[in-house]
């Protein structure tokens, strides 16, 4: 199966873009990675860098044409990037306080399926035939408020009392990974990574136009 890969970043309304992102392609596997530094904390930018680079690095030394266990090396690869965030923390002299942290979305592309771990509230989407099939649940208070019925995906969307963010990458806590099923990609299937900057500017119907 032929895959296309695109990158786009905007500043938005913020002073500063903490988002990066990252892919490698190989001839029978490919990686999709995203991270957006926290806001509130010092590094995020920093902390994003290092955790794409991180995973580049550890899909890169991956010298066989399949991995054999796709959720397992992108749990252990997220963790890896958590443990370099921290030591880039430590050799900053960064205090527990203003720890420098990301969110983190790695996809896994190979014999026509796809795989993906996320933690914190950057998301992955697979669009087919122009609709959201399916979309990562973000590790918030407000998620949790909208799996239980208390508000909806567009209040969620809008609302400026999001709750803190339950997971990420970097600080004290070992990240728990929230891991996909093995989807089979279809011909023409989409799959859109993003940090809350775009999907907060564009309600349900609209993302479907992506």
């Amino acid at each position: 199966m032929k895959n296309t890969v695109a990158q786009h970043t905007a500043l938005g309304d913020r002073k500063t873009n903490q988002d990066h992102a990252g892919y490698s392609i190989r001839e029978h596997k490919a990686i999709l990675i995203l991270a957006d530094g926290l806001g509130g904390y010092s590094g995020g930018k920093e902390a994003a860098t290092m955790f794409v680079d991180t995973v580049l690095e550890s899909f890169d030394q991956f010298k066989q044409p399949i991995i054999s266990d796709p959720h397992g090396f992108i749990v252990l690869a997220t963790v890896h990037g958590h443990r370099m965030v921290n030591k880039m923390a430590k050799e900053g002299g960064f205090t527990e306080e203003d720890h420098p942290r990301t969110t983190s979305v790695v996809c896994l592309v190979q014999n026509g399926y796809a795989y993906w771990g996320h933690v914190g509230d950057s998301r992955l989407y697979l669009f087919r035939e122009g609709l959201a099939l399916k979309r990562t649940e973000d590790h918030t208070e407000s998620e949790q408020w909208r799996r239980d019925g208390k508000i909806s995906e567009d209040d969620m969307r809008l609302s400026e009392n999001q709750g803190p963010l339950l997971r990420c990458i970097g600080g004290a806590k070992r990240p728990v990974v929230t891991l996909s099923h093995e989807i089979r990609l279809q011909p023409n299937d989409l799959i859109m990574m993003c940090s809350d900057g775009l999907w907060r500017a564009h309600d349900s119907a609209s993302m479907n136009e992506y």
